[in-house]
């Protein structure tokens, strides 16, 4: 399988599991991890035009949800990833349904 397989799907399941884990388990590390497995997701999304102001916000929800979780406020990480997981379930329902 070549890199770039690596880099879409996958690499987003594997970003929503980190979020999922740091969150519970209180480790903001594994969402600075989540955000760089983000990164080419986000670039294809943010040069797409119907998805070029959220594309760019991906990566942000979770070093912002680190940023949140490192100073003690689990429940308002909690809240600021929650639009990525949303975002990630619609997405693959859409490609699904495709």
């Amino acid at each position: 399988m070549p890199v770039v397989g690596l880099l879409g799907w996958p690499a987003l399941l594997l970003a929503a599991a980190l979020a999922i884990f740091g969150n519970l388990k209180g480790r903001s590390s594994a969402l600075a991890y989540g955000a760089l497995l983000t990164l080419p997701a986000a670039w294809y999304l943010g040069n797409t035009p119907g998805f070029r102001t959220i594309g760019f916000f991906l990566p942000a929800f979770h070093l912002a949800s680190a940023f949140a979780l490192s100073k003690g406020h689990r429940s308002l990480a909690w809240a600021i990833i929650t639009p990525f997981v949303g975002f990630l379930f619609w997405v693959g329902a859409v490609v699904v349904s495709q």
